[in-house]
């Protein structure tokens, strides 16, 4: 092995060593303590349990790893729409087996749950439950879902980020519907929301023909929807429009099908919508859309 590598090698197998688990509530009362107190690399594992507090892991904290005991057991909450459950400031995040929550309810408007500002940040096998605005992927972050479910009313996955989200439930849980994304990603950004074999479905009381896959929040924002499944709540027009900025943003979709697996008739999507080929759907991988990070779970 040349010394160059050898070093990086080294040093990479020093990190290892030296990171630590930090216990919650074991060994701290709260999952924001464990945190404050955590080095860069650090796993921060959470006993099943409900925890009301505002984690903020700030930019100065890398690569640090939040794994719940279960999925549906452990539950970061907020409850006011002042409140957001989890920011996520700093690089390389891996947040997996839990559920992050605000449950202000469905009038209190604008209430995330969780709050993506960073690079590199991870969500597998996670809940994120809310109902308006219930995930913002803000603007330069970069982020990826894989077997996770993000639920609520309207616009409830929005903002300028870049994101994957591959194997996922889109769950709309008001009874009269309404748009799954806001995007309001910027002009010269190549990616913006990107569901790949997705499932788009519903709770029970939402009705038929009320819901979309987005309305543009800004001019250029950008949802694309590649081999997703689809409940009945989704409209035959598919995406709504928003105060004209419909005319420059960028809607597109390929291999549509119902639960039942019976392909979507696209030639009734809004005329504003790019119909795909399969040789542009590929463009939109998850390599590309990611810049050639690899999740560290897949």
């Amino acid at each position: 092995m040349k010394l160059p590598l050898l070093i990086a090698a080294v040093a990479t197998f020093a990190t290892a060593l030296s990171a630590a688990t930090r216990s919650v509530p074991s060994q701290y009362s709260t999952i924001q303590a464990a945190v404050n107190a955590a080095a860069n690399n650090d796993t921060i594992s959470i006993a099943n349990g409900t925890y009301t507090e505002q984690v903020n892991i700030p930019s100065g904290k890398t690569g640090l790893k939040l794994v719940g005991a279960s999925q549906t057991g452990v539950k970061i909450r907020a409850t006011t729409a002042a409140q957001t459950a989890l920011t996520v400031n700093g690089n390389d995040t891996t947040i997996s087996y839990l559920t992050v929550e605000n449950t202000a309810g469905a009038t209190a408007g604008p209430a995330l749950a969780a709050r993506v500002n960073s690079k590199r940040v991870e969500f597998y096998r996670c809940y994120i439950n809310g109902w308006q605005d219930t995930l913002g992927l803000w603007d330069n972050s970069l982020s990826f879902f894989k077997f996770c479910e993000i639920r609520g009313s309207v616009d409830f996955i929005y903002s300028g980020g870049t994101a994957f989200f591959e194997s996922t439930n889109i769950k709309q849980i008001r009874d009269t519907g309404g748009p799954a994304t806001a995007p309001s990603t910027p002009q010269g950004v190549t990616y913006g929301f990107v569901f790949n074999s997705c499932t788009f479905n519903r709770s029970s009381n939402v009705a038929n023909n009320s819901s979309t896959f987005m309305r543009p929040w800004r001019p250029y924002g950008q949802t694309v929807v590649i081999n997703c499944s689809v409940d009945s709540h989704i409209t035959a027009a598919g995406w709504s429009p928003w105060d004209g900025r419909e005319a420059t943003c960028r809607a597109a979709e390929y291999g549509t099908k119902t639960l039942a697996g019976a392909a979507v008739n696209l030639s009734t999507r809004s005329s504003w919508v790019v119909r795909l080929t399969a040789a542009q759907a590929a463009t939109y991988s998850r390599a590309n859309v990611l810049g050639g990070w690899t999740p560290p779970l897949l």
